[in-house]
């Protein structure tokens, strides 16, 4: 983006909104992780050049952690989607983007992951279940050894993760007949 003209970025968003437009299972993220700065037009051409031709899928943006889409991108007409970011206390994010007026469909976007920093089993299934209970949608949650983005990790990949397989053998006892 930062080589690329405002025409460019929107000839790229006609290109990737032409590309994967007709899929059904779409929901656009801009930004990647970050805040938008001094990008934040050529952020808008590229959303709007996906929009020109796929204008029936929601659009949201993946912010810097802590920050809210719909603070930074407030003016621009494409962001349908807001959502949360956030290492602190979710449910509170959360929460602020409930009560925001004008009201937004939200979800958490990304918050601790399984096996990373000190994330504990009870925060994961705390954040997932304050993401429902706050009304927002599903949250979307990782394994730091599943991502492919820290490759750091990928000789120590392990699926499924220990979280995962006691979970799995909780789930099938309770499938036990009589049980």
């Amino acid at each position: 983006m930062l080589k690329n003209s405002h025409d460019g970025c929107r000839a790229y968003g006609r290109f990737v909104g032409e590309r994967f437009g007709d899929l059904d299972n779409i929901l656009w993220s801009m930004g990647g992780d970050r805040d938008p700065g001094d990008l934040r037009l050529e952020v808008d051409q590229m959303a709007e050049g996906i929009r020109e031709d796929d204008p029936r899928h929601p659009m949201t943006a993946h912010c810097a952690p802590e920050s809210v889409p719909a603070d930074l991108y407030c003016a621009s007409s494409w962001l349908d989607v807001n959502n949360t970011y956030s290492y602190g206390i979710v449910h509170g994010k959360l929460y602020a983007a409930y009560r925001r007026v004008p009201t937004m469909p939200f979800f958490l976007m990304e918050s601790s992951y399984e096996n990373e920093q000190t994330a504990s089993e009870v925060q994961l299934r705390r954040q997932a279940y304050w993401s429902v209970l706050r009304a927002s949608g599903p949250n979307s949650s990782a394994s730091r050894q599943t991502s492919s983005a820290h490759s750091s990790m990928a000789t120590t990949r392990v699926w499924p993760t220990p979280t995962r397989r006691r979970h799995a053998r909780n789930d099938a006892k309770d499938q036990r007949p009589g049980h």
